[in-house]
């Protein structure tokens, strides 16, 4: 038995109309329904006839419902991870910079060339860290298609003589051998992004380590023909470990890496 009805959506101005019922029914159960029809006029504009089905829409409905939840759960969860990643990048930033600023209090007050460069080396590591505690907010921009490149002057042999100084511990540990070659023609005073190319780079190198028992690790960099001001650089990272199957082996694309075994 129906014990209620609500219509929604209903077009009176046109011939052609439709209209949603939902039915209350007495066990409280709700069922909807799509009607869907068309007026047919005489010559005098007169209501001579009305074509009309109806289709039961209540698992639409209910699906409808369920992705509308499903949508404001995932835009609630966004909403607490960027919240998180940014309490965390500002927690964590903190610190990270009073570490920074004492090592160069320590660096400057170093008795030995010795000292003075392994304190190099820490301050290199707690910027890269500091840069992937701010990447941690990219996430949101990447997601957004907003994430975008800084540009700024740098030196490509002192960024990536810091990013392989900060690695050197880890494959000297395993007993690896970490060698680096520049070719001659690769200009050192570029305009880019070096926090990214450090972060690459530490990621190539950094699994290079991780998966090599033995021998050493080379990162080779040279430049192609330049194109107006722009310059093209490819990075290879080779090594003595295990090595991608030649099944999964690809085109290599500017600027990326292969690892032989």
């Amino acid at each position: 038995m129906v014990v209620g009805l609500f219509a929604t959506a209903v077009q009176t101005r046109n011939p052609d109309w439709y209209v949603e019922h939902r039915f209350f029914h007495a066990d409280g159960s709700v069922r909807w329904r799509l009607s869907r029809g068309t007026i047919l006029f005489d010559d005098a504009g007169e209501i001579v006839r009305l074509i009309s089905t109806s289709t039961d829409i209540t698992k639409l409905k209910q699906i409808e419902g369920e992705l509308h939840r499903a949508r404001e759960a995932a835009e609630s969860a966004n909403r607490a991870k960027d919240e998180f990643l940014a309490n965390l990048s500002h927690e964590i930033r903190t610190p990270m910079n009073a570490i920074l600023g004492m090592t160069e209090l320590a660096s400057d007050a170093a008795p030995s060339e010795h000292q003075r460069q392994l304190l190099s080396t820490v301050r290199s590591a707690a910027k890269n860290l500091l840069t992937i505690i701010n990447d941690l907010l990219d996430f949101s921009k990447i997601e957004s298609g907003k994430l975008t490149l800084d540009r700024a002057d740098f030196s490509l042999r002192a960024a990536v003589g810091d990013t392989l100084r900060a690695l050197a511990v880890r494959a000297h540990r395993k007993g690896l051998e970490l060698l680096c070659r520049v070719h001659p023609d690769v200009p050192d005073a570029l305009e880019g992004d070096s926090g990214r190319l450090r972060q690459v780079l530490m990621n190539l190198v950094g699994n290079a380590i991780k998966f090599t028992p033995r021998g050493e690790i080379e990162v080779d960099i040279e430049a192609e023909p330049p194109s107006d001001s722009l310059v093209s650089l490819v990075f290879t990272v080779r090594d003595t470990g295990i090595g991608i199957a030649r099944d999964k082996h690809s085109t290599r694309p500017t600027g990326g890496s292969s690892s032989s075994g």
